[in-house]
């Protein structure tokens, strides 16, 4: 394929020949006419051909420039048309969206059909998955994570959604009866928390709520042995 000259000076001569006018493709393209002079002279030189008559004036085509001007336009044409195609195609393009497992179930899927009322006819796809999928090679479009901070999250936008507030929780009955008043009588319970993966920085565990609770309150258990669930 032969080498082609950069787009830029194509463009240059595709509005001046159009216009027969650099004032009036400088106001097209956002330029100077002094640039797209210098573009075309740029062409011409590359082409080895006088494009434009400049005197006398108004502006007008050598032959060369009305042999080469309907290849350009219809060179520019055709990569419109292609790059519209390519766009069309892509608003047809889910967005894909990737979470937790737990955080699609419990809160996303539910909230879906107030966003499909605002977007009835945009594609959506959601990715459940505790893995973490690559943004930037393209495994998804939007991820919703949990994070300790934005210095722990990849580069990108990141918006805060919403936050975790975590509570223990027991059987009413306990809190019916006199078992379970104080974190003292913790004493007598058996402690289940879930697994959290070494990874994870300051997980809510019983141990982390112990030891928040020792600074308030006196005689609060030691607990070496939890059941994990």
């Amino acid at each position: 394929m032969e080498k082609l000259p950069p787009l830029v000076e194509l463009r240059a001569f595709d509005a001046a020949a159009r216009h027969l006018s650099f004032k009036k493709a400088a106001a097209e393209l956002g330029v100077t006419p002094t640039a797209i002079s210098h573009q075309i002279r740029l062409l011409e030189s590359y082409c080895g051909r006088a494009l434009f008559r400049r005197r006398p004036r108004p502006l007008s085509l050598t032959d060369a420039g009305a042999r080469l001007f309907p290849a350009i336009r219809s060179g520019l044409e055709a990569f419109a048309a292609a790059i519209a195609a390519v766009k069309r195609d892509d608003d047809q393009r889910p967005l894909r969206v990737t979470t937790t497992n737990a955080f699609a179930s419990r809160w996303l899927v539910s909230r879906l059909p107030a966003w499909r009322k605002l977007h009835p006819n945009a594609p959506l796809e959601v990715i459940g998955t505790d893995g973490v999928l690559d943004l930037q090679s393209g495994d998804a479009d939007v991820a919703i994570r949990y994070a300790t901070s934005r210095a722990a999250l990849p580069e990108g936008i990141a918006e805060e959604l919403l936050r975790d507030t975590f509570w223990p929780v027991c059987n009413p009955d306990l809190l019916s009866t006199a078992c379970l008043k104080t974190p003292t009588d913790l004493a007598r319970h058996v402690l289940i928390h879930c697994f959290w993966a070494p990874t994870d920085r300051d997980p809510p565990t019983w141990q982390r709520w112990l030891a928040a609770a020792r600074r308030r309150w006196r005689d609060v258990p030691e607990f070496k042995d939890l059941q994990h669930t």
